[in-house]
């Protein structure tokens, strides 16, 4: 297991990525039973990408190799990812053979990675607001992969869908850099929620983790 790097974002948290270089067969026979749940793997066997069906078994090896323990990777209705017989909240993330897992005892989380390699700028205007469009800096393509990512952990961490990207999740930059902390704002109906996400560079994917308070 080829890990990336391990993270501690606080004492009830972790955070690891590791890079997918095994074939199919060789990460599905590492999986313990418990995470060879017959549906799930079922699913996966559907999906006609076989990089995104390796990632998919990746995330669960990696969780066991965290965890140290037999675990049940189970998704709640909104399509959020639930540990059986474990007391942590956990966010999964994968791109382009890159797969990321955090782990939290106490409070709700989002993690994301995304590749940079442009489709972030391709797509800004979907997920931007006017405001963050103008504080764009000279580097673009980093800048709209940070704020796309940044997002999308916040999604993650919201963990419900009706969620616009562009009018809910606001995420103002004033300094670009290769890693920081971003104070970001959930704004919905009654909910009205201040976030500090922390992102970082490494290599060509930006990384992007978001905690709520205790």
């Amino acid at each position: 297991m080829p890990i990336q790097f391990i993270h501690y974002p606080s004492e009830d948290a972790i955070l690891a990525s590791w890079a997918v270089r095994e074939r199919e067969d060789e990460l599905r026979s590492l999986l313990h039973k418990s995470m060879q749940n017959k549906a799930l793997l079922e699913s996966i066997t559907t999906i006609k990408s076989s990089s995104r069906r390796k990632e998919k078994i990746a995330a669960r090896l990696l969780l066991q190799f965290l965890l140290d323990a037999n675990v049940s990777l189970l998704y709640d209705k909104y399509g959020g990812p639930v540990l059986s017989e474990s007391r942590f909240n956990c966010s999964i993330s994968h791109t382009h053979d890159q797969v990321v897992v955090m782990l939290d005892k106490k409070r709700r989380i989002g993690v994301d990675v995304e590749h940079l390699n442009g489709r972030a700028l391709r797509l800004y205007s979907k997920f931007m607001s006017e405001s963050e469009i103008a504080q764009m800096e000279t580097d673009r393509m980093k800048h709209a992969c940070i704020v796309w990512s940044a997002k999308e952990a916040m999604y993650k961490w919201y963990g419900k869908k009706q969620v616009s990207f562009k009018e809910n999740l606001k995420v103002p930059i004033a300094q670009l850099d290769n890693s920081g902390k971003i104070t970001s704002y959930f704004r919905k109906e009654e909910e009205s929620i201040d976030l500090e996400l922390t992102y970082f560079k490494v290599g060509e994917f930006i990384y992007t983790y978001c905690l709520s308070s205790n």
